[in-house]
């Protein structure tokens, strides 16, 4: 992450990243915002019964973010795949049920239109539209919504043949291929190919086809099944009234559209379900999806069905519900931008708690920025190990302190003395858990002095705590950022973060 004017953010090393706009994540979070990729697919609709038509695939949407999104949480809605028509012989002439819509961010991809049937039910329109049926007429295919996807073939008025639902990527409307399904689109590149069909999504279902031999009719043009269009599309039914092999439903989480049926007494295909698809560069930075993919250096949220995508979501370290502060927004005096925020402890039982890296004792960076309310009481970072402190770093006397072992204290005799209402940046870093290994950093500057007179044993810590010790001291304080690293930052480095932050407090 790049601030304006400055330098960036270190993140080689950065293993827990706590930001007051509600960011939490174990690795950087950045603090501007995440941009991210997204692909969008409605449910498709059902396939037609009787002479029926395929269904048309579930619009599909994709783009990047036009604005780094901001935290906090986004409604996800996956799109379920139309119904076909489950009516009797004698009344099997009710429509095939369109997809649902899939939606976020604001972007909306329309379901698929329903495969048309017998010569009473024009096909649906939709994302992709379905194939209309045929019988002694032929009707048009539904019409695409522009941008997610196209129109349904009209059905063949030779041999009685439906025609194939639209897909994302075309219409299947050529003389050789208007009874398959339209193709959908490819994303394997980008979202890898183990999601959709092969990577490939929205694909269009096929007509049902009649043939070879129906009573005194021989079907000599047609000799299998229709294909569904690649992205999910399924296969038509195939044959007559008695013998017809059954159409399959769209592949779901793809948008496929549903295969359409020849004869009245076997079901059509129901549409394959939506998905929405969403990636952003990095180690994880947010929260959602039914499954979470890691591929080539980015993240991949999968959400096959509905749910909530969170923005600086608690992605790891932080235990659950252990924020106690008050979240506010600071104003222009103290952060430039005022869309960012700050968590206020107010001195009596409020703390941040997080779990300490797995298997780290010491050799860690511990980074804050800070503003103190008052001055006299003790905590800032503290460390637990199952019970007792045996770390940390407090003020005492209006100075910052490192607290080492239980009663073991060393000072930072060289730090300045501290005010009230200005806002700190605050480093230290523990090597093997003594006062000799100890260094500490306000604004930049290393402490002159650091006594050695005091020592300490190695620390294995298990859970830290931001603005509270774990006896009755919590400090009275705002804190804006907690930053962990799992190596000894440079004074270079520590000075780069600074620099790069500080306009945020009006430093």
């Amino acid at each position: 992450m790049v601030v304006k004017g400055g330098p960036d953010i270190i993140t080689d090393g950065l293993v827990f990243n706590l930001d007051a706009a509600g960011a939490v994540s174990d690795r950087a979070y950045p603090i501007n915002g995440l941009p991210v990729e997204y692909l969008i697919v409605a449910g498709g609709g059902a396939g037609g019964r009787h002479h029926g038509g395929g269904g048309g695939a579930g619009g599909l949407l994709h783009g990047y973010t036009r604005a780094s999104l901001s935290t906090g949480s986004y409604t996800v809605v996956v799109g379920a795949g139309g119904a076909k028509n489950t009516g009797t012989n004698s009344s099997p002439h009710v429509a095939a049920s369109n997809g649902q819509n899939s939606s976020v961010f604001g972007l909306t991809s329309i379901g698929g239109g329903g495969g048309g049937q017998y010569n009473v039910q024009n096909a649906g329109s939709g994302g992709s539209g379905g194939g209309s049926a045929n019988w002694s007429t032929s009707r048009a295919g539904g019409s695409g919504t522009s941008g997610q996807g196209y129109a349904g073939s009209n059905g063949s008025t030779y041999q009685n043949t439906g025609g194939g639902g639209g897909g994302s990527g075309g219409s299947p409307n050529s003389e050789n291929n208007r009874n398959n399904g339209g193709i959908g689109k490819y994303y394997g590149y980008s979202f890898g190919r183990s999601l959709g069909d092969d990577g490939w999504f929205a694909g269009g279902g096929a007509a049902g086809t009649y043939g070879p031999v129906c009573g005194a009719t021989t079907y000599t043009r047609y000799t299998g099944a229709n294909i569904g269009g690649q992205g999910g599309g399924a296969i038509g039914g195939y044959g007559c009234h008695g013998n017809a092999v059954h159409a399959a439903n769209g592949q779901a989480n793809t948008g496929g559209g549903g295969g359409g049926q020849p004869a009245y007494n076997f079901l059509a295909g129901n549409g394959g379900s939506g998905v929405v698809i969403i990636k952003y560069k990095g180690p994880q930075k947010a929260t959602g999806g039914d499954s979470i993919i890691t591929r080539q250096g980015y993240t991949i949220h999968v959400f096959t069905s509905s749910g909530t995508f969170t923005v600086g979501g608690r992605v790891g370290g932080l235990s659950t519900n252990k924020i106690v502060g008050t979240l506010n927004n600071m104003g222009p005096s103290d952060y430039s931008t005022g869309n960012k925020g700050y968590f206020s402890f107010d001195g009596t039982n409020q703390s941040i708690t997080f779990n300490h890296p797995t298997g780290q004792s010491d050799g860690m960076t511990y980074e804050i920025f800070i503003r103190l309310n008052e001055t006299t009481q003790n905590g800032i970072l503290t460390f637990n190990n199952g019970g007792s402190v045996l770390s940390g770093l407090s003020i005492v006397a209006n100075r910052f302190i490192i607290y080492l072992s239980g009663s073991n204290y060393s000072y930072f005799w060289g730090f300045p003395t501290l005010s009230t209402g200005i806002w700190y940046h605050v480093v230290f870093y523990l090597g093997s858990g003594n006062a000799a290994d100890a260094k500490g950093y306000v604004d930049g500057v290393l402490a002159t002095t650091i006594p050695t007179n005091h020592t300490g044993t190695a620390y294995s810590p298990t859970t830290m705590y931001v603005a509270s010790t774990t006896n009755t001291s919590y400090l009275d304080c705002d804190v804006a950022f907690v930053r962990c690293y799992n190596r000894e930052l440079l004074i270079e480095e520590i000075q780069d973060n600074y620099n790069a932050t500080k306009g945020r407090f009006g430093l």
